[in-house]
């Protein structure tokens, strides 16, 4: 509670912001690259507001697969709304993940 009385955001907060970041950097080739990492967008062929912008979630079978950086962070990812999602600036996106997650 004294955190939230100082606006300093919780850890889970802080790491949410960094796998977005992380996430937002591989997909726009920014940066050193998440190895053996491939995040896959949705492409189906239709005009629709996701198409394109949302990540595809990979399947997982283990409680492990669900603790990775690829599930997570399309998880997160996806759950950004499609302005921040379709943001090209680095530092923008930045500055609105913080904003977005707080």
């Amino acid at each position: 509670t004294e955190l939230i009385e100082l606006n300093i955001p919780s850890l889970k907060t802080l790491r949410e912001q960094r796998v977005a970041i992380d996430v937002f950097k591989s997909l726009n080739n920014i940066g050193p690259q998440l190895e053996n990492l491939t995040f896959q967008r949705i492409a189906h062929g239709k005009n629709t507001c996701v198409n394109g912008s949302q990540l595809l979630l990979p399947k997982v079978k283990t409680e492990a697969g669900r603790k990775t950086i690829l599930f997570n962070g399309t998880k997160i990812y996806n759950s950004l709304n499609k302005n921040l999602r379709d943001e090209k600036s680095v530092i923008l996106f930045k500055r609105k993940i913080k904003e977005f997650l707080t």
